[in-house]
């Protein structure tokens, strides 16, 4: 399950898998198996992921899709760090 949780996915997470050794390409379902998060998670941080640059998609003729991380040395890459941190940032802070 998520880091932060059961149930709670992050963009890091996703960036991982698909970053690991090995791993050119891989399909939202195989993201779901190897995170253990539900579908519509997994789509919503790739969809996430791909506005900021950090991932990008290749649909093949069948329909499915195939996403890759694109190179961490890119500007965007950084910014995508940036908004992750931010993001966990504001997950954790309390409420009033």
């Amino acid at each position: 399950m998520g880091a932060q949780g059961a149930g709670v996915v992050t963009r890091q997470e996703i960036l991982e898998a698909l970053r690991a050794p090995g791993v050119d390409f891989m399909s939202a379902r195989a993201l779901v198996t190897a995170t253990g998060e539900p579908y519509n998670r997994i789509t919503a941080a790739l969809h996430a992921l791909r506005h900021y640059r950090a991932v990008d998609v290749v649909i093949e003729a069948d329909g499915i899709g195939w996403w890759f991380a694109l190179p961490s040395e890119s500007d965007q890459r950084q910014h995508v760090c940036r908004e992750i941190a931010m993001e966990i940032h504001r997950r954790r802070k309390p409420k009033d």
